[in-house]
């Protein structure tokens, strides 16, 4: 009989997105360069993330642990504490040179792709599962975002 071990910690990151694309006006809480709420030109909003991770393996080791859970937390916060209290932009975002001149000192990031939560969960799923791999033979990585209680998406491989 094969068994698997599924692992699951949590983290909660406070962090600010824009949507460069028509749904960016969809999602509640945008607030203009000003601070008030934007309704019709919004700038960005925030989130606080509910980010899980599960870390999944039929591999055990001599002391009957998959790892232990200090170790995986701390690989998980080497990463993920970068993004607190941060702001995620997609590259050519009008809003980039105004951070960056008026926030140089800002947590911001700028990916390739939307910051949405779809790609949250690929492009952190990916990144976890090569630091977990480096302790945790064998290891698949479910990572799920949760932007609110009632919506959340969740990113794993599968097999083709």
């Amino acid at each position: 009989m094969k068994y698997q071990f599924t692992l699951k910690t949590s983290i909660e990151l406070p962090i600010a997105h824009r949507l460069s694309s028509a749904y960016s006006g969809l999602c509640v809480g945008n607030v203009g360069t000003d601070g008030k709420p934007s309704e019709g030109n919004p700038i960005y909003h925030g989130h606080n993330y509910h980010v899980t991770i599960s870390v999944i393996t039929s591999s055990i080791n001599n002391d009957y642990m998959v790892a232990d859970f200090k170790l995986i937390k701390k690989v998980i916060h080497e990463y993920f504490d970068q993004y607190d209290h941060s702001l995620i932009l997609k590259k050519g975002d009008p809003l980039l040179e105004f951070y960056k001149d008026n926030s140089p000192n800002s947590r911001l990031f700028v990916w390739d792709y939307n910051p949405t939560a779809e790609y949250m969960s690929l492009l952190w799923m990916q990144e976890m599962k090569k630091r977990l791999s480096e302790i945790i033979p064998d290891v698949k990585v479910k990572i799920c975002v949760e932007e609110t209680k009632n919506n959340s998406v969740t990113c794993e491989e599968v097999e083709e």
